[in-house]
C-alpha cells in the first residue's frame, strides 16, 4: 500500500457475529477487563466506528475489537449489529501497518474542560462540586490556570 494513496471506505451495519480478529498474526490478545471498563462507561452516541477491512469475502477487525467486545456485552452477550468503516482490497500486511500506526489524533478534554462540560450539562456531582469551591471562595478555573483562590 502507497504511503500516499488514501484507501475509500463505506460505513456499513454488519453483525457481530460475522466478524474475524486477526490476534493470530497481528492483533493483541483481547483483555477481558479492558473490555468491561469500556463496557460499564460505553455511550454509543459518541463512540467511534471500529475498522474492518472486507478481505476476501471476510470482515476482519482490525482496529476496535475492545469496543466491538465491548457493545456485544452491553448487549447481555448477544450478536448486534455494528456501524463500521470498512476498507476493501487491503492485505492482511496492509491492515497490520494501519494498526501498528493508528495515530491516535484524538485529543480527550482536559479535566477543566471536561468539568466545564459537565457543569453546563447539569451533573448533580459537578454542579454540587463548583457550589461547594463557590460557598468557601474558591474559583473554578475551566483553564486550569494557577492563580489566587483558583482551583485548576
Amino acid at each position: 500500500m502507497s504511503e500516499d494513496i488514501i484507501r475509500p471506505f463505506e460505513e456499513k451495519m454488519v453483525s457481530s457475529a460475522l466478524l474475524e480478529i486477526p490476534r493470530n498474526t497481528y492483533q493483541r490478545g483481547l483483555n477481558p477487563e479492558k473490555v468491561k471498563r469500556i463496557s460499564h462507561s460505553f455511550d454509543e452516541r459518541i463512540a467511534n466506528e471500529p475498522k474492518v477491512s472486507l478481505r476476501d469475502g471476510h470482515y476482519v477487525v482490525f482496529d476496535g475489537q475492545h469496543v466491538v467486545a465491548a457493545r456485544v456485552d452491553k448487549n447481555s452477550g448477544e450478536e448486534l449489529p455494528i456501524c463500521f468503516k470498512i476498507y476493501s482490497d487491503l492485505t492482511e500486511q496492509e491492515e497490520a501497518k494501519l494498526f501498528a500506526n493508528q495515530s491516535g489524533f484524538g485529543v480527550p478534554p482536559s479535566i477543566g474542560m471536561k468539568l466545564r462540560a459537565l457543569v453546563f450539562a447539569g451533573d448533580p456531582e459537578a454542579v454540587s462540586f463548583l457550589k461547594a469551591n463557590e460557598e468557601i471562595g474558591l474559583r473554578i478555573d475551566y483553564g486550569q490556570h494557577k492563580g489566587r483562590k483558583r482551583v485548576a
